[in-house]
């Protein structure tokens, strides 16, 4: 309800709002891969853009909430050298999926084993293949904002802001 509420917002006030929804989750029957092909299905999105003819791709934003942020991270890897991103959305994120596996594992590992099979042997190269920090210059000359609940409970606020 929050996040559709949020991207209502964006919507009433003159924007597309094109999102995706996570593998394996309310009824989507694909396989969860926690920033694998969940990131082309968000990368897909720019195709349906342009289809659509009434997206400016030249005025792109992103916007992400917690988990989605990983994925809003690597989208603009991916992208940055051919849709200029106009500002970056960041809210309850994970900039550094190393720390939290390592300083909090008890909510995020389980996931991230059940997404990746191979997570426990390749767990430092996935962490920092789907991280933000490796990567942090990918955000040069982007207006950022990064909001988060110093009381989150589940994303500890350091891992938004490292």
């Amino acid at each position: 309800p929050y996040i559709m509420r949020h991207f209502a917002f964006y919507a009433q006030n003159g924007y597309a709002v094109l999102t995706s929804q996570y593998r394996g989750a309310d009824g989507n029957t694909n396989k969860d891969e926690f920033g694998g092909g969940d990131v082309r299905d968000v990368l897909g999105l720019f195709d349906v853009a342009r289809d659509m003819k009434i997206v400016d791709l030249d005025d792109v934003s992103l916007s992400a909430f917690s988990r989605g942020t990983v994925m809003a991270y690597k989208t603009l890897k991916e992208i940055k050298d051919t849709i200029p991103v106009k500002a970056v959305v960041i809210k309850g994120g994970i900039s550094d999926l190393n720390t939290f596996v390592k300083e909090d594992p008890k909510y995020i590992k389980p996931i991230l084993e059940q997404a990746r099979p191979e997570f426990n042997e390749y767990t430092d190269q996935i962490c920092t293949d789907i991280s933000l920090v490796a990567d942090a210059q990918v955000l040069k000359g982007i207006p950022t904002l990064v909001m988060h609940n110093e009381h989150d409970n589940v994303v500890p606020a350091k891992l938004s802001h490292n």
